[in-house]
């Protein structure tokens, strides 16, 4: 029996940004195994920017936060050595200047996906764009082999939710920002 038979053992890193109404954002980072189960989990305090902040950074703000203080932050604290790193949020992808893991955007938007088998199946999709080519392959790999047991959009609600039950929220409801919201507050 060759190695590449055997059960993959690979660790997942979910990773998220939510901004609460006070203009506070704070992330989230759960690390799953390849049937999906907690392995690991980070959320950071909420983080505020200042208006300076807001006016020198102008439309790279949210990269800068999502990426540099909040995604960085959390990476760091990793324990467990991850395969693949999935965001859900344009703003966090540039995330992957700061990693050597692939990192993959998970587009909810569409809900069905077909496996290489030409199987149709609902759940999310990753975009896999902007990966290194010699990344890729690898990276289909590892994304066909948890998609058969994960939504690829489910960890993140986990994690909003761990949020929440934390406590770190503000009094309002805070959710991971969408690109359309972001484009509208933009224009």
């Amino acid at each position: 029996m060759s190695n590449s038979s055997k059960p993959d053992d690979s660790a997942f890193a979910f990773l998220t940004v939510l901004e609460d109404p006070a203009a506070c954002m704070l992330g989230g980072l759960l690390v799953v195994n390849r049937r999906g189960r907690p392995v690991e989990f980070h959320c950071t305090a909420p983080i505020a920017f200042s208006r300076a902040e807001e006016i020198l950074f102008g439309p790279t703000l949210r990269p800068h936060f999502y990426c540099e203080r909040i995604g960085a932050a959390l990476l760091a604290k990793l324990t467990t050595d991850v395969a693949l790193v999935v965001v859900n949020q344009l703003d966090c992808w540039p995330v992957a200047e700061l990693t050597a893991k692939p990192v993959v955007l998970v587009d909810p938007s569409r809900v069905e996906t077909s496996s290489p088998s030409g199987e149709s199946s609902s759940g999310s999709a990753a975009c896999l764009d902007q990966l290194d080519p010699v990344q890729r392959p690898e990276a289909e790999r590892l994304l066909g082999e948890l998609s058969r047991y994960v939504d690829l959009s489910e960890p993140f609600e986990r994690i909003t939710e761990a949020i929440r039950e934390a406590g770190l929220l503000g009094s309002g409801e805070a959710e991971p920002s969408t690109d359309e919201e972001q484009h509208a507050e933009a224009a």
